[in-house]
C-alpha cells in the first residue's frame, strides 16, 4: 500500500512539474515539427504530453507509464526522447561472473524515442502508440530455449502491447483529440465496428498481416528459416498498410528479420559464454567445481547446437 501510496504521490509530482515547465502556446500549429514547439528537448516533450493529456485514453496512458519509469527511478522525460525514428527501444542486460558463469541475473531498460521529423499532431500520435509498448507488451527473454519466430512473431503483432493493440490506441487517442482526422489522415476507419464506434481488434489484424509486393519474399524467407508456414497467423497479399519504421518493410517480414537479428546477437555472446566456460573448466583444480562446469557446458552447448547452426557458424 505504502508503495502504491508513494508511486501516486510521484505521478501527481511528475504532473505538476509538467504543467510548470510546459512551454506550450494554444495557438501551437499542429502542422509543423514537435521539436519547434519549445527551445528544449525536456520542453518539447513535455509539450506532447500536455496535449496527450486532452485524451482520456491518453491520460491513462501516461499515469501507467509515470509509474513504471518511477520504479526505475525515472520521470517521463527522462524516458521519452526525441530519435531519428519511434521506436521503443528495451535492451535486455545479462550480466555473469567470469569466474562463475553459473551466476546470471537478466533485467531491461526501455526508453520511448519519438521522431524529430514528425508534424506536432504525428508526434502525439506516436507517442500513444509507443507508450502502449512501453505499458504493456512483455519483455521477451531470447536466450531461453522454447524462442521461437512463431511466437516472437504473434507477440510482436498481437501481443499484449504489441502492434495492433498499439495502433488501436492510437487509433482512440485520435478520436478523442483529433476526431476529422481519422477518415481523413489515417487508416483508423478501416477499422471501425459496424456500428462505428469502436475499433476492432480483429480487422487491424488482418491488415497488419497484409504483406503486399513483400508476399513472396516473406514465405521464402520462412522456408530458409526452416519456419512452418502453418505455424504464422494467416497472411495475405493484401495491400501492405502498415510498415515498420525500424525496417521500411510490412510487420510479418519486419519481426521476421528482427527475430533473425536478435538471435545472431544470442547466439554469438553463448559462443563466447561457451569459451569462457571451457577456460573455467581447464582451471579449476576442485572435481565438484569442474563436474558442475561440466555439466553446464554440456548443457549451454546443447542448446547451441540445437538453435544456432542457421545464425553463426558453430565452433
Amino acid at each position: 500500500m505504502l508503495v502504491v501510496l508513494f508511486l501516486c504521490h510521484l505521478f501527481s509530482n511528475q504532473l505538476s512539474a509538467v504543467e510548470e515547465k510546459m512551454s506550450f502556446i494554444e495557438g501551437q500549429d499542429l502542422r509543423q515539427k514537435w521539436v519547434k514547439s519549445a527551445a528544449s528537448d525536456e520542453k518539447r516533450v513535455l509539450n506532447l504530453i500536455h496535449y496527450l493529456k486532452r485524451s482520456k485514453t491518453g491520460s491513462i496512458l501516461l499515469a501507467q507509464a509515470a509509474k513504471k519509469a518511477a520504479r526505475h527511478g525515472e520521470t517521463l522525460t527522462d524516458m521519452i526522447l526525441p530519435g531519428e525514428v519511434s521506436i521503443t527501444d528495451t535492451t535486455l542486460i545479462r550480466r555473469f561472473n567470469r569466474d562463475n558463469p553459473l551466476e546470471m541475473v537478466y533485467e531491461t531498460k526501455s526508453k520511448v524515442f519519438i521522431n524529430v521529423d514528425l508534424s506536432f499532431q504525428d508526434a502525439i500520435l506516436d507517442l500513444a502508440h509507443e507508450l502502449t509498448h512501453y505499458n504493456y507488451k512483455d519483455a521477451f527473454n531470447p536466450y531461453q530455449q522454447n524462442f521461437s519466430a512463431p511466437d516472437f512473431l504473434k507477440s510482436t503483432l498481437e501481443g499484449k502491447g504489441g502492434e495492433v493493440e498499439a495502433y488501436l490506441v492510437e487509433c482512440k487517442v485520435m478520436a478523442e483529440i483529433f476526431p476529422s482526422s481519422v477518415s481523413r489522415l489515417s487508416h483508423c476507419h478501416k477499422i471501425r465496428d459496424a456500428e462505428r464506434k469502436t475499433f476492432s481488434k480483429e480487422k487491424a489484424k488482418n491488415l497488419f498481416y497484409q504483406l503486399g509486393n513483400f508476399y513472396d519474399v516473406f514465405q521464402q524467407e520462412l522456408k530458409e528459416a526452416g519456419i512452418e508456414q502453418n505455424s504464422i497467423s494467416t497472411y495475405s497479399k493484401g495491400d501492405a498498410l502498415f510498415i515498420s519504421s525500424a525496417y521500411g518493410l510490412p510487420y510479418p517480414l519486419a519481426s521476421l528479420r528482427e527475430y533473425q537479428g536478435i538471435m545472431t546477437r544470442v547466439c554469438e555472446n553463448d559462443r563466447k559464454r561457451l569459451g569462457l566456460l571451457r577456460d573455467s573448466i581447464g582451471r579449476t583444480l576442485a572435481s565438484v567445481q569442474k563436474s558442475g562446469n561440466e555439466k553446464l557446458y554440456q548443457k549451454i552447448n546443447e542448446n547451441f547446437q540445437n538453435r544456432c547452426p542457421a545464425f553463426i557458424k558453430t565452433p
